[in-house]
């Protein structure tokens, strides 16, 4: 085991001395001062992690803090990224099939201070001292100390100490339901003595041992963390009333972390307080079996006499109120050993406990562009290389809105952009004339936002491609339309030396948005199939100025020539989805990412309608799809929306929906 007892020192002196312990999955490290010994090595901004601390409430002091264990990340995953220190806190770590290597601890100065009042039972390393368990493959470093290295952390655990000795208490139940309970894992009843004290003794501890407040409770708000707290008592022959109240609590700024593990913390907890128990109550016994201390057996049976019997008859007893942790359990490492425990519990919650994101089922877009991604289509392969795209997400957004305003105000012909938008999404081509591929193609990207993945279908030919191929063509302005093409929307497009500043889009709040797109996002197809790794890992600055640089093109861009079908400047019979559109692309109010995310959910919202027209479209018996429309609340203006929409479903789906059919079909035959 990587935390079994015979890696530790067995004598006290060594606890003060420098020393590490390499074991499979530990590097224990004794460090004689931890304002001295860690600087620059942790990111205390980090969000607090679980923490465990020992408590007491000293008859001399009050409740103390006696020990805290924490876990902090190495955020240097380095050998050595600051000034060596002194040699005198240099550390050695073995190596494996080698000797000993050095290794010098970074040093961090401890930012809290412990100024309070303390004696020998309320204290645990003295003079800064500390224990340190290094988990190599984690990186993350267990920290023991009498008080926590920062002060948030400090703050946190006194509260916590103060409530658990005292507000909080225990809820007291009946003897023998209690001591049922002391058989799990929610506390832990006072071990029976030795048989050679007889029920004398027995009955003593039932007398005096209130284990009616000794306990579990859970505690806490959203400002000062949630405490698991466990109160316990520890028998000692010179305390007051022969007992010492302890508690061990957890702290943590999640509730749910302090639920979902409450057992595993609860039986935990109870283990330690098990062994600090017996070993309490083997030195107890063992005090009160000598000759000397027949004066103490006297004072404890004292409570046993009648209320009305004058006890000061009864040898007084010399407290000694200040004894140590270690000194009333016998074990001088007995700091050593709950360091020991409480990096096992947290390193265990850690691992058994693992955050993942639940993703969804896929989209349609995301398994459109798997499928695309799987196929060795040379044509198609070199239509979407990441020479041919290039252009962001957010840049899509900018660029798309920068060219709605400006087919918007166009003066020869004021329902440009609702007609471009309405060709877009039924499937019609939409042909752009200009003399820089580069740009004449990031045009069309742009508009392709609005579509689906597998409905775009886009190029830049020197001749003129049919839509039933590409219905997001780029051309030069040379070439001629054929008469056959059938319906085309038509913009001419160039770009102007001198850049308007005045209807240049804003670089530089786009520049602060520019970023990887939300981690839950499901990415675009223009963000997967327009970058490449180098693009994928390039710096932050080197994106913004290839962003300004895009915008830029877009600020010099004129439509100097506009064509569509005259059945397309007819309003009363648009969709539904272009009059959405165009509401989006023409609101100044919405930001580039908030647009991003509205205009993503309403093409995933007009893909469900298309992929429920298509299960309910090849169903063997007829079925009126008119009332479907109204199911799904739309009319037949929104019919061929939904009709080409079906191309943007992926071939996966498609064969799910045949093959359910078919076997349905097959089950009632």
């Amino acid at each position: 085991s990587a935390t079994s007892g015979s890696n530790f020192p067995n004598n006290s002196s060594s606890v003060n001395k420098l020393s590490a312990i390499h074991t499979k999955d530990y590097l224990f490290v004794l460090i004689p001062r931890i304002e001295a010994a860690f600087e620059g090595q942790y990111d205390y901004s980090q969000r607090m992690q679980t923490v465990m601390a020992l408590c007491h409430f000293c008859e001399n002091h009050g409740p103390r803090v006696v020990m805290t264990t924490q876990s902090m990340r190495d955020s240097t995953q380095t050998e050595c990224c600051g000034p060596a220190c002194p040699i005198s806190n240099s550390v050695m770590f073995p190596e494996e099939g080698n000797s000993y290597r050095d290794r010098h601890v970074d040093c961090l100065m401890n930012e809290v201070r412990d100024d309070e009042g303390r004696c020998m039972a309320c204290s645990s390393f003295c003079d800064g001292s500390g224990l340190v368990t290094a988990d190599l493959d984690a990186g993350i470093n267990y920290i023991s100390s009498q008080v926590a290295v920062n002060e948030r952390v400090c703050q946190l655990v006194k509260h916590a100490c103060l409530r658990s000795l005292s507000c909080e208490v225990y809820a007291s139940m009946p003897l023998q339901a209690h001591t049922s309970t002391m058989k799990g894992t929610k506390g832990i009843s006072v071990p029976t003595p030795n048989a050679r004290m007889g029920n004398f003794e027995d009955s003593w501890l039932e007398a005096n041992v209130d284990e009616g407040s000794d306990g579990v409770i859970l505690f806490g708000d959203d400002d000062h963390g949630y405490t698991l707290s466990h109160t316990f008592r520890l028998r000692d022959a010179k305390a007051r009333g022969f007992q010492r109240w302890f508690s061990l609590i957890v702290i943590c700024m999640d509730k749910l972390l302090i639920t979902n593990n409450y057992e595993f913390f609860v039986s935990s907890l109870s283990t330690i307080i098990h062994r600090l128990q017996e070993q309490a109550n083997n030195v107890f016994f063992m005090e009160q079996s000598e000759l000397a201390n027949e004066c103490l057996k006297q004072a404890s049976r004292a409570s046993l006499l009648p209320a009305h019997f004058m006890r000061n008859r009864v040898t007084k007893l010399e407290l000694d109120t200040s004894r140590s942790l270690a000194l009333i359990t016998a074990n001088p490492n007995i700091f050593t050993k709950l360091h020991k425990q409480m990096t096992y519990v947290l390193r265990t919650q850690a691992r058994l406990c693992t955050e993942s994101v639940l993703e969804g089922v896929p989209t349609q877009d995301a398994l459109v562009q798997l499928e695309m991604e799987r196929s060795f289509d040379e044509e198609m392969g070199s239509e979407l290389s990441a020479t041919d795209w290039g252009i962001d997400a957010l840049q899509q957004i900018v660029a798309l809105q920068f060219v709605a305003r400006r087919l918007y105000h166009l003066e020869q012909q004021p329902l440009a952009l609702e007609a471009l938008l309405r060709q877009l999404v039924t499937g019609g081509q939409v042909l752009v004339k200009c003399d820089d591929s580069s740009f004449a193609r990031q045009f069309l990207i742009a508009f392709a936002y609005l579509l689906p993945i597998g409905c775009v279908h886009l190029t830049y030919s020197q001749r003129y491609e049919h839509v039933f191929k590409y219905n997001l063509l780029a051309c030069p302005m040379s070439m001629q339309i054929p008469a056959d093409a059938g319906d085309v929307v038509i913009a001419s497009v160039v770009l102007d030396e001198e850049i308007d500043s005045a209807e240049t889009p804003q670089c530089s709040s786009f520049c602060d948005e520019f970023s990887p797109p939300p981690p839950h996002s499901p990415p675009s197809f223009l963000d997967s199939s327009c970058h490449s790794d180098e693009a994928a890992n390039a710096s932050m600055d080197a994106g913004s100025h290839a962003s300004s640089l895009v915008l830029q093109d877009f600020a010099r861009c004129r439509i100097v020539r506009f064509s569509a079908p005259s059945s397309l400047f007819v309003s009363d019979s648009a969709p539904a989805i272009v009059t959405r559109y165009k509401q989006l692309l023409l609101d100044n109010e919405l930001g580039s990412r908030v647009l991003e995310a509205v205009i993503k959910n309403t093409r995933e919202q007009w893909l469900s309608r298309a992929k429920l027209i298509y299960q309910l479209s090849r169903q063997k018996e007829g079925i009126d799809l008119k009332k479907v429309l109204r199911v799904v609340k739309c009319t037949q203006n929104d019919a061929p929306v939904l009709r080409f929409w079906q191309a943007g479903l992926s071939k996966v789906y498609k064969q799910h929906v045949l093959n359910t059919i078919n076997s349905c079909q097959q089950v009632y035959l």
